[in-house]
C-alpha cells in the first residue's frame, strides 16, 4: 500500500514540475539545483519526523492488554494505517527537491502537502490527527514562503555579484 502511495506523490510531482525538470538539463541551472535540494533538506526531515507521532501515540495501547474483541483489531488496523503513512512520508525525499526549484508558490504549497497526504488520510480512521496535521502544514507553509523569499533574493544577489566581477 505504502509504495502506491509513494509512487502516486512521485508521480504527481513528476506531473507538476514536468517543465522545471526540462529546464535540469541547462548548465546554468545545475547550481541552482543543488541548492534549491540543501534548501529543503530541514522539511524533509521535519515531515518525516512528525509522520512518525501516530506510531508514537499507539505505544500505550501495544503495551496494554485489549478489554474487548474489537481492541485488537482497532490496535491492527491503526498501526497498519500509522505504518503506511509513516513509509509513504519518505517520498518527501524526492518531492521536496522541488520546494525551491519551482517557480511558483503555489506548486511549492502543493508539493509541501504531497508527501503528508496519506497522513491527512489517515486522520479519517483517527481524526484526532487531523489538527495537528492541518497546524503542521500551515506552520510548514509559512515557513517555506519566507524561506524561498530569502532563498530567491540570496540568488539574486549572488548573480549580481557575480555580474560585477564580470565587468
Amino acid at each position: 500500500m505504502f509504495l502506491f502511495i509513494i509512487t502516486f506523490n512521485i508521480l504527481y510531482v513528476q506531473h507538476l514540475t514536468k517543465n522545471e525538470r526540462q529546464k535540469l538539463e541547462e548548465p546554468q541551472n545545475k547550481d541552482l539545483w543543488v541548492q534549491s535540494k540543501k534548501a529543503a533538506l530541514g522539511f524533509k526531515i521535519a515531515t518525516i519526523a512528525f509522520s512518525f507521532i501516530p506510531l508514537l501515540l499507539l505505544i500505550p495501547f501495544a503495551c496494554e492488554p485489549a478489554d474487548n474483541g474489537y481492541g485488537d483489531a482497532a490496535f491492527a488496523i491503526l498501526l497498519g494505517v500509522s505504518i503506511a503513512a509513516f513509509l509513504s512520508t519518505f517520498s518527501a525525499i524526492y518531492c521536496y527537491n522541488f520546494l525551491f526549484y519551482v517557480a511558483s508558490d503555489k506548486t511549492a504549497s502543493i508539493i509541501l502537502c504531497i508527501p503528508i497526504s496519506a497522513l491527512i488520510l489517515c486522520s479519517a480512521v483517527f481524526p484526532p490527527l487531523i489538527i495537528p496535521c492541518v497546524i503542521f502544514v500551515l506552520i510548514e507553509r509559512a515557513i517555506l514562503l519566507s524561506k524561498r523569499k530569502r532563498f530567491y533574493k540570496a540568488i539574486a544577489d549572488s548573480k549580481c555579484e557575480l555580474i560585477q566581477k564580470q565587468e
